[in-house]
């Protein structure tokens, strides 16, 4: 009975150092896809995903998902009509920064100083459709 405990352990260490190791490989390979911040020059095309993911084709063929950490007043509607434009503070795009995104030919009186500001979540690189 005393062998088979001292063979057992060993056994059952490297299961454990075998599922960490998976563990390890999935999460990078996610974080593999991870993009901290996009160019918004290089955007060609641009559509949302209900209102709380905005899905980018970027010029070089890359297509990148933002996932909102919360939901964008208006931008199911805006990207129901085709058109959605994003306003960003500087070129880059990055998690964290406030765009305002609004369909042009819908904007409030205020023009688009009253569109509202939307935080901008994590980006994920996809498959393209």
């Amino acid at each position: 009975m005393r062998m088979s405990v001292v063979f057992a352990v060993p056994l059952i260490l490297l299961g454990c150092t075998a599922r960490q190791a998976e563990t390890l490989a999935t999460t990078s390979a996610a974080d593999a896809q991870r993009i901290d911040c996009i160019d918004a020059t290089r955007i060609a095309g641009r559509r949302a995903q209900g209102n709380r993911a905005l899905v980018f084709e970027l010029s070089d063929g890359t297509v990148v998902r933002n996932d909102l950490p919360d939901a964008c007043q208006g931008l199911a509607r805006a990207s129901s009509f085709g058109t959605l434009a994003i306003d960003p503070i500087e070129s880059r795009m990055c998690r964290g920064d406030s765009v305002r995104i609004y369909d042009p030919a819908d904007l409030p009186v205020g023009g688009i100083k009253a569109v509202p500001r939307c935080r901008l979540g994590a980006f994920t690189r996809v498959a393209a459709d």
